[in-house]
């Protein structure tokens, strides 16, 4: 809240103050009167002048920089420098108006926050053409902590040569980092990078000033860690500051940790990190806590409560309009008391009673009171009806017009007593409600009675409603009985109790009402449990009792057990709409069905009107209608606004809904193109793909062909060929877009497994602000397409360079930053990777793990510890192919990860030595190039060197007719063990033939590939040359196909 302020200083000058604002509102009103007689406008200023000096004296900070701002521009009116004197006049006298219920607010709160008039503040600011005022420049926190005096040897620690040289090096890394935030690429790495900056900072400068400031800094970073605060412009100038912070410490080594810290810089980091009240780590609550910033930046919800008190009317005024509505209201009555004791009525008397009603419910919207006058709107619109009835109205409708009018004036009478309701609203709603009858205004008693009553009206209701076979006619009115309790229990305040009648409220309307089912006893049963504890619970407080919270738990309990938790979400649903087939179960196994769009299409190409009754065919048209309203809703969000996660996530599901519910009734066409669309979508989500227009471009065409595909399939026509745009869902899906792309990696797929390591080994290590490369090129899956084998000894060559480069600038600092974030990485990679070897589906363990080893790489590389950086960047890619569902976890994957992660603490330890590596990594790496590439490791590093130089030669004997002999002596053995599998292997690839059937295009499968790469192996192992050299160019050319997506008969 704002600066605290005890009331007493208040109140010995308040009398005075008002006093004298009464005699300057009397001076202006003169003036404006007669505008030639500028002496009252003097008057005025002299007023305002004594105020000013008064509140200056009790230091009420707010107040006086009104009345400031309210001299500043009476002097501006009397010197003629204002563009438009009326309106200055008007907000001036707006301040003389406003500046007593500032004050009336001071007496009952003691918050004293001047955010609380800034509008007016900047109203009478712009009236004399002076700048606005901004909230940050009225932000005043308690820096006293900040402004000790610095340690007495503190100064001679820049003295020290090393500390200088870590100094360059720190600075290094932040505006490496700081580069990367400003490119607002792979922002988490980058401020893991400048928040390990920052710390070593705020340790270096310990017990000085500028410590202070680096604390601050440390915790202005965690906010935007936490996305509590945007990255705009302002954020990215105060990280530049600070970058001049530390160029100060290098460049003034002398007396700078002495020197008092930047005030505007700090306090500007002090006000981001209390923007961030949602934010509660250990650093962020330390800061919030020694500067108080809670109290020097208050909630908006506490600064528009506070200026909705102080721009309302004053106490006077109150006061005044409850007795001119207690009057008419007493009026009001006396009429209808009238109207029930006559001898003989006419319903059309009725009328006279509405125009005051109407009145007096205009009047009560004006000071606030939103309850009671929705009462009397009610009263008035029964009214109306009940003047134009043919039958009389009976006496019970007419005592409930009365008791609401006797509401309204209990609630006046309580608001004219003491107007603290609102008070009672700070508290959490969860805490018990301890209120005894001495605590209840005359308003309030009159608001719990007459919500017993209604009560009581909703247990006879349900009563009626079970007597009457479940005649929902006799519950219709129960929902607005409830709504009109909590309504005015909220008033209070009993904002407990008014949720939970909002939560049974909501049960009756969609259970009892909504789903048309029979209830069972014992739903009624828990719904007569709650409504009764709740009544209980007003009987007891009428009575006076305390410590009536167990009672209150009984009731949530209850409303629990039927679905409807207090205050959350329902978890009740229906369970008629549970028994219809839900498309969701298929969410788990939708990676692993995106390769067989072949079945589905087998399965349904010609008997889906044979297998699809109508009503099936119906609840799939209509769920298919909703999932493209969903789209239709948050596709445009997302096409405007590429960061909108919200957005992103809903389309998302929608496709995936579309794709569930279309398999299941064998809508192949739709359901597959829904999937690369959501497989397209994952990619987005889990930041291995940016949004780009291609992206957008074939989303609109998706959407476009979606409404004629669910028609065509409706009526039983063919199914649409959308092939294409799967095709190109695909090819975004995995970052190939371009012929020139697919060439150059079709041109560098035969290099070796060591050569692509090698030139990875040299790519972006050259030097250290630029060694991380950018997010696009990170999340690219293909490999490196710098290696050439003519120009290796120069790379080799440039290699030695950088390293030594390296070497040199490598410090203990630097060190130490790399070997605590490789420890941290570790500490993910053990947390994670055990999930993901029990389910090899678990897609945020996958995501943890790539995104530790996407880390390590990006750190090695850095400050180049080039072994552990490209083993890593090997896995890494690895992981961005089982992710773009190219290839599948499996064992072999497993295994790998369980290695590399044995080895990887190892190569630390050597790095932090300065040792040669204990390991060589080729072998891993190449294990992972080969599974990237859907090889098999096992035949990958069998020596297969006669297998691998042939093709060329053998392929031309092939070409030409003529096979290499077998040679005449085979091992029985291998020879049935080959025989045997062959069988296998030539089923599995017969029944892709067979799927694959007419279509005109169809994906190269991991089954296919796999039986081809074993087939050869077996061949090479039995020693069959000749099967072997058939399959091995086969085998290559599905490898590539898949690799590039390229499909089966393009």
């Amino acid at each position: 809240m704002g600066n605290h302020h005890d009331s007493i200083a208040l109140d010995w000058v308040r009398g005075e103050i008002q006093d004298t604002l009464t005699q300057s509102q009397h001076a202006l009103e003169a003036y404006v009167e007669n505008r030639d007689d500028t002496a009252r406008l003097r008057f005025c200023l002299n007023y305002l002048h004594q105020v000013h000096g008064t509140l200056q004296m009790v230091e009420l900070d707010g107040a006086a920089l009104l009345t400031e701002e309210m001299e500043a521009l009476t002097q501006a009116v009397l010197d003629g420098q204002v563009a438009n004197a009326d309106e200055a006049i008007e907000v001036l006298m707006q301040g003389v108006l406003q500046l007593p219920q500032y004050l009336e607010h001071l007496d009952s709160s003691g918050d004293d926050f001047p955010l609380v008039l800034l509008p007016l503040l900047n109203d009478l600011r712009a009236a004399r053409g002076a700048n606005l005022l901004s909230d940050t420049s009225l932000f005043k926190p308690d820096l006293s902590p900040a402004q000790q005096p610095a340690d007495a040897g503190a100064s001679a620690r820049l003295q020290d040569p090393k500390v200088a040289g870590h100094l360059r090096k720190l600075r290094q890394m932040y505006q490496f980092a700081l580069a990367g935030v400003v490119r607002e690429a792979d922002l988490n790495t980058h401020f893991d990078y400048m928040q390990k900056v920052v710390e070593r900072l705020a340790r270096l400068c310990r017990k000085t000033p500028r410590g202070e400031l680096w604390k601050a800094a440390g915790a202005f970073v965690e906010t935007l860690q936490a996305h509590a605060n945007p990255i705009n412009t302002a954020v990215k100038s105060l990280l530049r500051e600070l970058d001049a912070e530390i160029r100060l410490l290098m460049a003034d080594n002398s007396d700078a940790l002495a020197q008092p810290v930047p005030e505007a810089l700090f306090k500007h980091l002090l006000y981001y990190v209390a923007r961030a009240r949602d934010l509660d780590t250990p650093q962020v609550r330390a800061l919030r806590d020694a500067y108080r910033l809670d109290e020097a930046l208050p909630s908006e919800d506490d600064v528009d409560h506070a200026r909705t008190r102080v721009s309302g009317p004053g106490r006077d005024a109150i006061h005044s309009v409850v007795t001119a509505l207690d009057e008419e209201l007493a009026r009001l009555k006396d009429q209808l008391d009238l109207f029930v004791r006559a001898e003989t009525r006419q319903n059309s008397e009725l009328e006279e009673l509405l125009p005051s009603l109407r009145q007096v419910a205009n009047t009560l919207g004006v000071i606030g009171l939103g309850t009671p006058r929705k009462v009397v709107s009610e009263q008035v619109e029964l009214l109306e009806r009940l003047s134009a009835q043919a039958d009389t109205v009976d006496d019970g409708t007419l005592m409930d017009i009365a008791g609401a009018l006797l509401y309204v004036e209990a609630s006046l009478a309580g608001l004219d007593k003491d107007r603290h309701p609102e008070q009672g609203q700070d508290g959490d709603d969860n805490e018990p409600v301890n209120l005894s009858a001495r605590e209840l205004t005359e308003a309030s008693e009159a608001l719990v009675r007459e919500s017993r009553n209604t009560l009581e009206q909703v247990k006879s209701s349900i009563v009626n409603f079970i007597a009457s076979q479940w005649d929902t006619r006799e519950i219709d009115h129960v929902p607005g009985l409830l709504y009109s309790i909590r309504g005015g229990l909220s008033l209070v305040p009993l904002p407990r109790v008014a949720d939970m009648l909002a939560a049974a409220e909501r049960y009756v309307t969609d259970v009892l009402l909504g789903s048309k089912q029979v209830p069972d006893w014992k739903q009624l049963d828990t719904l007569a449990d709650a409504i009764t504890s709740i009544e209980y619970y007003l009987e007891r407080l009428a009575e006076g009792i305390s410590n009536n919270d167990a009672i209150l738990h009984v009731a949530e309990e209850s409303l629990e057990n039927l679905g409807f938790p207090v205050g959350q979400e329902p978890t009740w649903t229906d369970t008629q709409a549970e028994e219809q087939p839900q498309p969701e179960t298929s969410e788990t196994e939708a990676p692993v069905e995106a390769p067989s769009e072949t079945d589905a299409s087998k399965d349904t190409s010609g008997s889906d009107a044979e297998l699809l009754d109508d009503e099936i065919l119906e609840i799939f048209v209509e769920e298919a209608g909703e999932v493209l309203e969903t789209i239709n809703q948050y596709y445009p969000q997302l096409r405007q606004n590429h960061d909108d996660s919200t957005a992103l996530t809903e389309v998302r599901r929608a496709f995936h809904t579309l794709k569930g519910s279309g398999r299941l009734v064998g809508a192949s066409s739709i359901g597959e193109l829904a999937w690369s669309v959501e497989n397209l979508l994952n990619r987005v989500i889990d930041q291995t793909v940016k949004p780009t227009d291609d992206m957008f471009s074939l989303i609109d065409e998706v959407n476009e062909r979606i409404p004629s595909l669910i028609q065509e399939f409706r009526h039983g026509e063919a199914n649409g060929d959308v092939e294409a745009l799967i095709a190109r869902a695909e090819a975004l899906a995995t970052t190939r877009k371009t012929e020139t792309a697919e060439t150059l990696q079709t041109e560098t797929a035969e290099a070796t497994a060591g050569q692509e390591t090698s030139a990875a080994s040299v790519h972006e290590t050259d030097d250290f602000p630029d060694a991380e490369p950018d997010t696009e090129s990170e999340t690219e899956y293909e490999p490196e397409p710098e290696p050439q084998a003519t120009t290796e000894p120069a790379q080799e060559q440039e290699t030695g360079d950088a390293s030594a480069d390296h070497d040199d600038l490598i410090d203990d600092e630097i060190l130490e930053i790399f070997i605590e974030e490789a420890g941290e990485v570790l500490e993910t990679i053990r947390e994670y990777l055990p999930m993901l070897l029990r389910h090899h589906d678990d897609r945020s363990a996958l995501t943890e793990v790539r995104r530790a080893f996407h880390t390590l790489k990006g750190s090695g590389r850095m400050v180049g510890a080039n072994v552990i950086g490209e083993l890593a960047w090997s896995v890494e890619n690895m992981l961005n192919r089982v992710i773009d569902g190219s290839i599948f976890m499996n064992d072999d994957i497993a295994r790998l990860l369980e290695e590399v992660t044995e080895n990887v603490p190892g190569l630390v330890e050597d790095f932090e030595k300065r040792t040669a590596p204990r390991l060589d990594t080729s072998s891993l790496e190449a294990r992972a190039n080969a599974l990237a590439n859907g090889e098999i490791p096992d035949a990958t590093l069998m020596p297969e060197p006669e297998t691998e130089s042939v093709p060329s030669q053998e392929a031309t004997s092939a070409s030409t007719g003529s096979l290499p002999e077998v040679e005449e002596e085979l091992d029985p053995v291998l020879l049935e063990i080959f025989e045997n599998e062959t069988e296998t292997h030539l089923q599995t690839i017969d029944e892709y033939l067979e799927q694959a059937g007419d279509r005109h295009s169809v994906a190269y499968t991991d089954s296919l590939s796999r039986a081809l790469h074993t087939l050869k192996g077996s061949a090479n192992t039995a020693g069959i040359k000749p099967i072997a050299t058939v399959i091995t160019p086969l085998e290559h050319f599905v490898k590539e196909a898949r690799a590039q997506n390229k499909r089966y008969w393009d």
